[in-house]
């Protein structure tokens, strides 16, 4: 009789995984690890947006307080200099139905050129002069309209613990936020505050609007090689408005202008400035309404508020705009302005 061993217990131990089986492990595992790689990006996204708007909120607080406790135009004058605030009228005084337009505030920036801080309001100084509202400009000597002295020193501008003496040293942090004050005075006597709050990185550097002849500075803005800086410099663009939700260049310009889209990329938050030209009666337009592009063109742009409530189409107008930063004989693809606040 034959008889048959068997074997209980465990099967022979196996010694290795399969190919087949150590390429699906790996193909999970890579599948997880892309998924949780793909996390880190929207997180760090997220946490830069969520730091961004704290320093935006603070930054705006400091602008609101500065421009509020240092801002007077009853302050004393010395014999023969003008009002310490823009005034539109031609005597100096706002008469009944007459409020002003948004004026930007003097302050100061930092010359790439020479690299040093320089003070940008004043008599024939940049702000002054986008601010003007006559022509021809007063004869140099005699009280300007636009005679400001500088509210506040650069300490105040910039979310630097500790303010860079000059360009060298600015470039040694990464990554600022400063604002530019505005103002509007109304004929009740109350004056109204805006801040624009602005990023600037380590490398970028803005160019200022070419000034030199007023009569077509606006409608056919071009770059003034001139001034760079290195924090974000304010420009007014004149802009046509015909219906709908596009804003225009305006037609037949004097002078060869800039681009008018590159001035105002997908995503600019731009302001009304408030001045309107054309033939009386010139509508009552909503000075001071913030206005995102949702998309830029050569000539035109869109934005994603509904305008249609405008009165008056067609007619023109002007914004306040913060153009990219500037390198290369052109503007970058992203403005710099994170928020308009208003007081």
């Amino acid at each position: 009789m034959m008889f048959r061993r068997v074997h209980f217990g465990r099967s022979p131990a196996r010694t290795a995984f399969s190919l087949q089986e150590v390429m699906v492990a790996v193909g999970i595992l890579g599948i997880g690890l892309i998924l949780v790689a793909s996390v880190f990006p929207v997180a760090l996204s997220q946490h830069r947006e969520a730091v961004e708007g704290a320093q935006t909120l603070t930054l705006a607080h400091r602008a609101q307080t500065v421009m509020e406790t240092r801002v007077n135009r009853n302050l004393p004058l010395p014999a023969g200099a003008a009002g310490l605030l823009w005034q539109p009228s031609a005597n100096g005084s706002l008469v009944a139905g007459d409020n002003n337009p948004w004026f930007v505030l003097p302050d100061a920036n930092i010359d790439v050129v020479t690299g040093n801080w320089i003070p940008l309001g004043g008599p024939g100084g940049y702000q002054c002069l986008l601010n003007n509202l006559f022509l021809p400009l007063p004869p140099l000597g005699s009280p300007q309209r636009c005679e400001n002295p500088l509210f506040w020193g650069a300490d105040d501008e910039t979310t630097d613990a500790r303010l860079p003496v000059n360009d060298l040293e600015a470039s040694e942090r990464p990554y600022r936020l400063a604002w530019t004050g505005f103002y509007r005075e109304l004929t009740d006597g109350r004056i109204q505050f805006a801040a624009a709050v602005c990023r600037q990185k380590r490398a970028d550097a803005f160019v200022a609007q070419n000034l030199g002849d007023l009569s077509t500075a606006f409608s056919s803005p071009t770059v003034d090689s001139s001034l760079v800086c290195r924090m974000p410099l304010p420009w007014r663009i004149t802009a046509v408005y015909s219906g709908g939700r596009t804003l225009s260049a305006p037609t037949l310009p004097v002078v060869p202008p800039t681009v008018f889209g590159e001035l105002m990329p997908a995503g600019s938050k731009v302001v009304i400035m408030g001045t309107v030209y054309g033939p009386a009666p010139q509508p009552a337009i909503p000075v001071g309404r913030p206005l995102t592009v949702s998309k830029s063109a050569a000539g035109e742009v869109d934005v994603l508020e509904n305008i249609s409530d405008l009165p008056g189409a067609p007619y023109t107008l002007d914004l306040w705009v913060f153009p990219p930063p500037y390198a290369g004989g052109q503007f970058g693809a992203k403005s710099p302005v994170l928020d308009w606040v208003f007081f």
